[in-house]
């Protein structure tokens, strides 16, 4: 059944110059899937124009009913969800009215899932939930601050700041569908545009777009970049570095035919064992040193240098203690403090392979520090049964994958689809699984280079790397890519 407001929303766009060929591309829709977007009734060439989208038409920050007040332009991805909240709170008054109706209330996002939520206990111990914790203490520090500079100039024009829960709900829109307008106006909701959903690859995106990268640009023009046939879906791309992780941490989908590119052991997720403080060794890392706060396994199950570093300086602790008994008189002494400072330098530095560091590191430091990742993604309870060698704890990680694939599985009865992706439970234990799977390619290489030692792909000389300034982590990584 077509829904009134979709009518209303096609009758707003053709008011505000959107144009659009119905014979070229259909907006489409059901209860399952939502909107999307198809070829209609034609074959489309390369070259083809889907759209044209007038840049007045897109809800930015100087579109917006905010555009009069002093500091809202111009204020970025937090002035954004700000007015969005803003557009929303005006209801029918609202120049936007129209295209706002066919936004939920909140996107579907692991933000969003409630705690006692199945896809929310899923996500437990996964790279997702540590970034969650984060982006949460963000949200609400940007708020605040946006809300001490800007309510004063809002109460003289007798505009209410939205609340907290209220910015919360349109950072969720912001996150997933917000495009890059062009250099003077900034990201913004580009009706039409955003309801195309995203597949990546090289045979992703059917379009590339004009007039994001020219500021004097009126519109903004979708124009094919390959072929389409009739009824075939027609996709964006938000970018093919995006791995499932991102993709379900900013866009609430996973595809079926991507992958988690790595797992962290940041974010909270680290875990202290019996002696060992891991804890500890990356707090005076990060705070001696920058470019030191990735530690993370890559999709060949290849440790970041900052966790290689982490290893060793845990392991020179640990042995440090053994051998004088658990004397901490050491803890005053500078030598230690320069013998560490010389080994993270030196694992930094990128001159000894991943196999080279990992012998100079003691088996029992290696064991403890992955059965204390895998144990994140554990119960409490479940954390206790577990026993301590490596072929116990590859037995315990496969039983878990395996539990994870199974339930994906079962939840594909039940599981939304968005273009060639997947969300809800499915996804979440999608994403659990294959972290699990790039932890257990880690404990198996950690400990069994073999043969396979000339292949290893260290990672690349990253000493003293500087950490650099980024946007919010609820910010939105849809870029509109120019024609090239």
């Amino acid at each position: 059944m077509r829904d009134a407001r979709d009518d209303d929303f096609l009758d707003w766009m053709r008011a505000r110059g959107v144009t659009r060929d119905d014979a070229r591309c259909a907006v489409r829709g059901d209860g399952d899937r939502g909107r999307f977007v198809e070829c209609a009734r034609a074959t489309l060439a390369v070259g083809t124009t889907l759209a044209t989208i007038p840049k007045s038409a897109c809800l930015t920050t100087a579109t917006s009913a905010l555009g009069a007040i002093e500091g809202a332009r111009g204020s970025g991805v937090v002035g954004l969800c700000v007015a969005v909240a803003h557009e929303r709170s005006l209801g029918a008054k609202s120049t936007f009215a129209a295209y706002l109706k066919t936004l939920p209330a909140r996107e579907a996002l692991p933000s969003t899932f409630a705690a006692d939520d199945e896809a929310r206990r899923a996500l437990r111990g996964t790279t997702v939930e540590g970034m969650l914790g984060a982006d949460e203490r963000a949200i609400a520090d940007d708020y605040h601050a946006f809300a001490r500079e800007m309510k004063e100039r809002f109460a003289r024009r007798g505009v209410k700041m939205p609340t907290l829960e209220e910015f919360r709900d349109a950072a969720t829109l912001v996150a997933s569908r917000a495009f890059f307008v062009d250099d003077a106006l900034g990201q913004g909701l580009v009706p039409f545009a955003d309801l195309f959903n995203h597949k990546g690859g090289s045979d992703g995106a059917h379009f590339n777009v004009v007039g994001c990268d020219d500021a004097d640009a009126d519109a903004l023009t979708l124009v094919t970049c390959r072929t389409a046939k009739r009824g075939e879906e027609l996709f964006n791309s938000f970018g093919d570095d995006h791995d499932n992780t991102v993709l379900l941490y900013k866009y609430g989908f996973v595809e079926r035919d991507n992958r988690v590119a790595t797992s962290s052991f940041g974010f909270g997720l680290l875990r202290d064992a019996g002696d060992i403080s891991f804890e500890s060794v990356h707090s005076w890392m990060t705070e001696s040193y920058d470019g030191v706060d990735e530690l993370e396994v890559d999709a060949n199950g290849a440790m970041s240098r900052p966790l290689l570093a982490l290893l060793r300086i845990a392991s020179f602790e640990f042995l440090r203690d053994v051998d004088s008994g658990d004397d901490e008189s050491h803890s005053d002494d500078v030598d230690y403090d320069t013998s560490i400072g010389v080994l993270l330098e030196r694992t930094m530095a990128g001159d000894e392979s991943e196999a080279e560091i990992l012998a100079s590191v003691d088996d029992y430091v290696v064991l403890a520090l992955f059965r204390g990742r895998f144990n994140a993604y554990l119960d409490t309870k479940d954390e206790d049964r577990c026993d301590d060698d490596v072929s116990s704890l590859l037995r315990d990680v496969a039983r878990e994958i395996k539990r994870c694939a199974d339930l994906a599985n079962d939840a594909s009865g039940v599981r939304q689809q968005f273009g060639s992706g997947i969300s809800g439970v499915a996804a979440a234990y999608h994403v659990r699984a294959d972290e699990l799977g790039l932890l257990m390619k880690a404990i198996i290489r950690a400990f069994d280079f073999g043969d396979d030692e000339e292949t290893n792909e260290d990672v690349p000389d990253t000493k003293k790397p500087k950490l650099v300034e980024v946007v919010p982590a609820y910010a939105p990584t849809i870029y509109i890519k120019p024609k090239e």
